[in-house]
Parts: C-alpha cells; sequence; structure tokens
C-alpha cells in the first residue's frame, strides 16, 4: 500500500520538475529574443581600410555564445570583418546590465577603421603582434595537413583565465573548442593558410588563437597570436611553457587601442525593454 507520504513527496518531486521546465523554458526565450536585437545592432557598424571609406569589409558571424557558468542569462555573439579572406577585426556583442556592448580587438597587419553609421569610432594605431612558432615547424602542402597541424598545434595549449583578484582564488580553466571558429579561404593573395580557435568558458569565448601559414622570403613558416576577450587576466601554457600572458583590466576606453569597448546607447531603449 502507498503512503500519504510518498505520494506528497512524488507530487512535490513533479512540481519541481514542471518548475525547473518553465524557468528553463523562459531563460531560452529570453536568450533567443536577444539574438536578433544584436545581430540588427551590428548591422548600423562598418569597418573599412583606412583611406578607403567605399570599400566596407565583409562582417561574419562566427559564433553565438551562452555563458550558463558565470550568468545563467547571457548570451552574445562573436563576428569577424575580414579583407579578402584575411581577419582584420573581432567583435564580441552582448547585453550587460541593461545596455549592448561591443567589444572590439584588432587582429589584422593593416590600419582600418571603424564606424558606427557615419561616426568613427574606433582607429587602432597598432597592429597585434604575431609570433613565429618554435622549431620551424614546416608547413605542410596540403589544406588537409595544415589544418591538422594547426589542430595539433591548438591542443598542446592550456588557456587558464586568471579572474581579477590578486591572489587567483577565482582563476578558471578554459575549454578549447574542438572546430576552429574560422578556416581562412584557400585563394589568399598574403598567406598560404590560417584559422581561428576559441578557448571558452561555457560557449563564451575568452581567449582566441589566430594560426597564419605565410610566405616569408620565399620561405613558409606558422606565425601565432592571442587576442583576450575578457577583462580578466590570462595565461597560455605550451608543454609547461607560459607562451602569452596579460594582466586584468586591460585599458579599453582609447579609440586608437588595440582593443576598444563600445556602449551603444543608441540601441538601448528598444534592445533592454522588458530585460533585467
Amino acid at each position: 500500500m502507498i503512503s500519504r507520504a510518498y505520494v506528497a513527496a512524488v507530487a512535490v518531486m513533479l512540481c519541481m520538475s514542471v518548475r525547473i521546465c518553465v524557468c528553463q523554458e523562459a531563460k531560452e526565450a529570453e536568450q533567443a529574443s536577444l539574438n536578433p536585437l544584436i545581430d540588427k545592432s551590428i548591422l548600423s557598424l562598418r569597418i573599412v581600410p583606412k583611406g578607403d571609406e567605399q570599400l566596407p569589409l565583409r562582417s561574419l558571424p562566427v559564433l553565438r555564445w551562452t555563458n550558463d557558468v558565470r550568468d545563467s542569462h547571457s548570451v552574445g555573439l562573436l563576428s569577424l570583418w575580414v579583407d579578402r579572406g584575411r581577419p582584420v577585426a573581432v567583435l564580441g556583442s552582448y547585453v550587460w546590465q541593461g545596455r549592448l556592448i561591443h567589444e572590439f580587438d584588432s587582429i589584422s597587419r593593416i590600419r582600418f577603421q571603424a564606424f558606427e553609421k557615419d561616426s568613427l569610432i574606433w582607429e587602432p594605431n597598432e597592429q597585434v603582434e604575431f609570433t613565429t612558432v618554435a622549431n620551424k615547424i614546416v608547413v605542410e602542402k596540403s589544406p588537409t595537413g595544415r589544418i591538422r597541424q594547426m589542430k595539433s598545434f591548438a591542443s598542446k595549449i592550456s588557456v587558464t583565465m586568471l579572474g581579477w583578484r590578486r591572489d587567483l582564488s577565482d582563476r578558471e580553466q578554459l575549454r578549447l573548442l574542438p572546430r576552429e571558429l574560422y578556416r581562412y579561404p584557400a585563394d589568399g593573395h598574403d598567406y598560404l593558410d590560417g584559422a581561428i580557435f576559441a578557448f571558452v568558458l561555457g560557449t563564451d569565448p575568452e581567449a582566441l588563437l589566430v594560426l597564419e601559414a605565410i610566405d616569408r622570403n620565399g620561405q613558409s613558416e606558422w606565425q601565432y597570436a592571442f587576442v583576450r576577450q575578457t577583462s580578466a587576466g590570462l595565461d597560455a601554457v605550451q608543454d609547461g611553457v607560459s607562451i602569452w600572458q596579460v594582466n586584468p583590466h586591460p585599458p579599453r576606453s582609447a579609440p586608437n587601442g588595440l582593443g576598444f569597448t563600445f556602449d551603444s546607447k543608441s540601441s538601448i531603449p528598444a534592445m533592454v525593454d522588458g530585460i533585467k
């Protein structure tokens, strides 16, 4: 005979399951409602090679992300601007505390300018620093061989988000996404190959690894660069050696810096109505 206590316990568990399901559906609906709003905001942004405003570069969305690890409502989009296949800038767009945030970072070897509508908002006066891969790894001749080389290089790197506290008690290990975010097209005019990989928390990219095979004086070689996607400190380690480290709280307010955070105030009224 089933006791009343058992029936009551089952009823409580069912109610909790329904409540969790409803909350999950509400969260997913809220996140889905933000996606088209973020997409629309990016349409007002354009990046052009310096001195050639009539040739805006192509924008490509490469990763829609969530971060349930830190914030159950956190959702965003990572986009690239490319010049004849080669990435020039990366943009992270997300809603944070009722504001739409755009975080630009340069990954370019050329000078360029970023505009919101007709207003110049960002023009970095420096270039990201690429480093030649150690041991002079010979660049494979086939596209299949080259992507295998890039994935192998990325897989040997571990990236730790050092956090913001002095005692490093909030450090977190990031996860490498198994598939590259972007693969350079095969018909590049000034590169042999390339790809971008992401180290994530949830699916939120906190650090990017850019790998390029280039020709230098008739010799091909691999080069890499890292791009931060967080205000926390970061440390990238390969074979027990730190190959890239940055401190927390980078300056991002200067419109001529390598990275620039832009608060899209004009989009706030339409985008955050009803969003907490």
